[in-house]
This record gives C-alpha cells, structure tokens and sequence, in this order.
C-alpha cells in the first residue's frame, strides 16, 4: 500500500521513477540466525524493485546482517587496487 502511496504522489507531481537509473533496490534486515526464504515482490507502478542482499547508501554497504563484511571488502578492493598502482610507479 505504502508503495502505491508514492506511485499516486509521484504521479501527482508529474514526476516519475526511472528503476533503470536509480538504484530501486530494497534489502529485508535480519539476524544471521534468522533467515527469511520467502519471495517478495515489489512493484512501483508495475516496475519491479529488486531485493538484494546488500545496497550503498551514502557511501558505506550495508548488508541485510548489519555487519560490516561487505563494507570491508570494498574497502579491501580499493586500497589492493591503490597499493598495485603504487608498486607499478615505483619501478
């Protein structure tokens, strides 16, 4: 319902969601323990938003755990990448 409420407002603004250039995601929070196996399918005038396990939101990953895991290993990604660049300029 909440969903069909920002459809209405959106379109009453003349104003629309473009799924294909925004980032139309949406993550279900849990406890590692507690899994949650049921499909959801959410839809913003017939346009599906897709569930992942985890979305960037202000720069920092936030996965459906709240750890810090996937945070960590973008992080690792960057800095390896910066460190290859280095050594290659030295030599």
């Amino acid at each position: 319902m909440e969903l069909k409420k920002i459809h209405i407002w959106l379109c009453a603004n003349k104003l629309s969601l473009n799924n294909d250039k925004t980032a139309a995601n949406f993550v279900i929070f849990h406890s590692s323990q507690k899994r949650n196996n049921l499909p959801i399918d959410l839809k913003i005038d017939s346009k599906s938003i897709r569930q992942k396990n985890s979305v960037k939101y202000l720069g920092i990953m936030v996965d459906k755990n709240l750890t810090w895991k996937e945070q960590v290993h973008q992080l690792c990604k960057k800095v390896s990448r910066g460190i290859g660049l280095i050594s290659k300029l030295r030599h």
